[in-house]
């Protein structure tokens, strides 16, 4: 291995700790950042970088950050999506509560769907009882 390879390397290393996944890794967050602290990673400050020699190594940082995917997925069908239980029961309640004093909704009627609206049910399971209920 040449001294350049070994160089690149070094500087790769740097970027890889030094940026990360906190930064962009690029030419200006190198200089910015990795460039003041190579003497930890046994590169002097006299030594001459040239600009190849940064994007040798942003690449060389790149390919070890990146993570390797086995077998590719659905990004929106492959992961189920929580439904949240609080959010339907609130207008449920104000509307229960409005038939009830319209006259619509009779007291018995209001007080089975209120103890179904308590609860830990979805909105679809709600619908469900309530029909089996009724």
């Amino acid at each position: 291995m040449s001294k350049r390879e070994n160089l690149r390397l070094k500087l790769a290393d740097a970027i890889e700790r030094i940026l990360g996944t906190s930064h962009d890794l690029t030419i200006p967050n190198c200089l910015r950042y990795v460039k003041p602290r190579l003497n930890n990673f046994s590169v002097r400050d006299t030594t001459i970088i040239s600009l190849e020699d940064w994007e040798t190594s942003i690449e060389i940082a790149t390919l070890r950050l990146a993570k390797p995917i086995d077998q590719p997925t659905l990004l929106v069908k492959s992961r189920s999506i929580p439904m949240t239980l609080t959010d339907w029961r609130v207008p449920m309640q104000k509307r229960l509560d409005s038939l009830l004093s319209q006259g619509i909704l009779q007291q018995k009627e209001y007080d089975v769907r209120r103890r179904l609206l308590e609860e830990p049910l979805t909105k679809d399971g709600y619908h469900e009882r309530l029909k089996s209920l009724l």
